[in-house]
């Protein structure tokens, strides 16, 4: 789906995006975006899997917090970055308008899933997205977005059901010609990647068990389907560790962690 640019979009509850346009060049497509939002206004927690954002202060006063950190203030001037796979939130910390001018690197489905959902949650009274708008551009963005604020039970069974039934009623038929989803691929989004495959061990188990594992730090967590994937902090880091096996105890939790390096081209 192609965008006229600018090309501008409210959600209805002071949250307000403009595209200004999409660039291509040689580190592929990326958005330049502006945003203003209301005192107190703000999306809630929510990741982008595959995308940076920055976020520079025109006008006002914004709150932006990752997930586990305490709230950070930004003034005029001042940029606060989003990395892809950290989960986070800002809001309009001010009493004026709050306007920011940034990216979204790479762009990806970035600017067709907003608008629909934000179509949606204008629709819907300017609260939330309607139920089966939600659950469809959630489910089938899925590798690029995710709210988390929305139960695991949810996502699970409340989500296909509403699909399901959705479908029926043929109310997936708004979105034919839709962009198509991004799949998560290590070997595009990460050169150099440690593939460690683990039903019964946590992260910290394993970091304990394999002290150079200290030096790497996972990936987003669609990744974790079948594993958890661990990527080098610095591109010069190395490891010499090809496969470890462990069973632990007891016995009828037996299990073999592999440890692969694959480097892609």
């Amino acid at each position: 789906m192609k965008f006229e640019y600018p090309h501008t979009i409210s959600n209805g509850h002071g949250e307000e995006i403009t595209f200004l346009r999409l660039i291509r060049d040689g580190e592929g497509e990326w958005l330049e975006i502006r945003n203003e939002v209301s005192p107190g206004a703000g999306p809630p927690m929510h990741v982008h899997h595959l995308q940076d954002e920055s976020l520079t202060v025109v006008k006002g006063k914004i709150g932006a917090q990752v997930d586990g950190q305490p709230p950070v203030f930004y003034g005029v001037g001042e940029t606060v970055l989003f990395k892809r796979g950290e989960v986070h939130r800002f809001w309009n910390a001010g009493d004026e308008m709050l306007v920011c001018e940034g990216w979204a690197k790479p762009a990806y489905n970035l600017e067709y899933f907003l608008t629909e959902i934000y179509k949606s949650v204008k629709a819907n009274g300017g609260k939330a997205p309607g139920a089966f708008d939600g659950a469809y551009l959630l489910s089938k963005y899925g590798s690029e977005f995710d709210m988390i604020g929305i139960p695991g039970f949810v996502k699970k069974v409340i989500f296909p059901m509403t699909l399901f039934f959705g479908r029926l009623l043929g109310r997936h038929r708004k979105f034919e010609g839709c962009t198509r989803c991004v799949s998560m691929s290590p070997a595009r989004d990460y050169p150099e990647t440690y593939f460690l495959s683990s039903r019964f061990f946590s992260t910290s188990d394993l970091r304990s068990l394999i002290p150079s594992l200290n030096s790497f730090t996972p990936l987003p967590r669609p990744f974790m389907n079948s594993g958890i994937f661990f990527a080098p902090k610095s591109t010069s880091t190395t490891m010499p560790i090809n496969r470890i096996s462990w069973n632990p105890t007891p016995p009828r939790k037996r299990n073999i962690c592999c440890i692969v390096r694959s480097v892609y081209v």
